[in-house]
């Protein structure tokens, strides 16, 4: 019997060993698996040429994934921010929850945007440090910025109390940066529960590998070259170009009911929208807040430009940031975002983009 202790002990510390080296392995793959998808060709997919009549912008630069201390850190839904970034590079958004954003600033803003006028106000940041806040919200930035391997900052916000059923659009439309484009990301921060019938964001999963989704991919430009129609008619055929696309690609919808206090997070060129209101007794108390990633020398409108006409409407209040020294800029911008600096354009400030300057 004495004889077979050493040998039961070794058998049960090899057994543990085992154990703890499948453990290990298994942490071990995942991780690989995770940095596998967001390397491979899957995370940069495009339209055929048939599906865009040839129209397409193939000019991406593919970014190497960089290990990073963060990756195994966790929100406060227990999720690391690893997996969070294969799921994000792998369907364009993704539910975060941050562990820095209080209770009472996302209850605050939520009494603001029950008491504000209409359904939906821009930039209420200006005027309410809750609502910068929560904008500027500490793991929400860092998260931003470890997802895309770049510093990021806000220079907007948008407050809603009902559903908006907007129609499905990509963000790029509306913001892009040059002379690499895309370098921007949006999170939506739910407020209260978002119940099903109060009409939450509508996403489309996959949808930002696709391409940009703007006028020029879609073939747009070519329809509207008369620049006789309204900036009004434009988006209109634009909406339903959409839709007719995403009929023809047969792209499933996705719903982001998210839970007081938790965040879906978007990629630039992800469609989405506001989806029906089934219950018009219901709020959906929310704020987005769109940001910009560093690495861009100019931002633009690509809705209000015409790049192959040389007409660009350039968005001249947001400074400049690029990689080589974004630490100390990315310090200038957020200070200048929370002094409301970023209100209107002072052409004498260094970071105003040269084209701006020239009138």
């Amino acid at each position: 019997m004495y004889q077979l202790k050493p040998f039961l002990l070794g058998a049960i510390s090899s057994g543990m060993l085992l154990t703890l080296s499948y453990y290990v392995f298994t942490i071990y793959e995942e991780n690989k698996e995770y940095r596998r998808v967001l390397l491979s060709d899957e995370s940069v997919d495009h339209w055929s040429d048939e599906a865009l009549g040839g129209r397409f912008d193939r000019n991406r630069k593919r970014r190497h994934l960089k290990v990073s201390p963060l990756d195994n850190k966790k929100d406060c839904n227990g999720q690391t921010y690893l997996s969070l970034k294969y799921k994000y590079k792998k369907d364009g958004g993704v539910t975060f929850k941050s562990c820095s954003l209080s209770d009472k600033v996302v209850d605050e803003v939520s009494a603001i945007t029950e008491n504000m006028k209409g359904g939906r106000a821009q930039d209420m940041y200006h005027g309410d440090d809750n609502v910068l806040n929560l904008a500027i919200d500490r793991d929400t930035v860092e998260f931003i910025g470890y997802i895309h391997d770049r510093g990021a900052f806000p220079f907007q916000t948008l407050n809603f109390r009902v559903g908006t059923q907007q129609k499905t659009h990509s963000d790029i439309v509306h913001f892009d940066t040059l002379p690499e484009r895309g370098l921007m990301s949006a999170a939506w921060v739910a407020l209260e529960d978002i119940h099903p019938d109060s009409g939450p964001l509508v996403w489309f999963p996959g949808s930002h590998k696709l391409g940009y989704w703007d006028f020029d991919e879609l073939g747009l430009r070519i329809e509207l070259s008369s620049l006789e129609l309204t900036m009004v008619k434009d988006y209109e055929i634009y909406e339903r170009k959409v839709e007719e696309t995403i009929e023809k690609l047969g792209l499933k919808p996705s719903y982001a009911i998210l839970k007081k206090g938790e965040s879906f997070i978007w990629s630039h060129s992800l469609l989405h929208g506001g989806s029906a209101v089934n219950n018009k007794q219901l709020t959906r108390k929310s704020q987005v807040t769109h940001y910009y990633l560093t690495g861009a020398t100019a931002y633009w409108q690509p809705r209000n430009s015409i790049p192959s006409l040389g007409k660009i409407t350039y968005k001249c209040e947001v400074p400049t940031c690029t990689e080589s020294d974004h630490t100390n800029c990315l310090e200038n911008i957020h200070d200048a975002f929370k002094k409301r600096k970023m209100m209107s354009v002072d052409f004498n400030l260094p970071w105003v983009n040269a084209m701006c300057k020239v009138k």
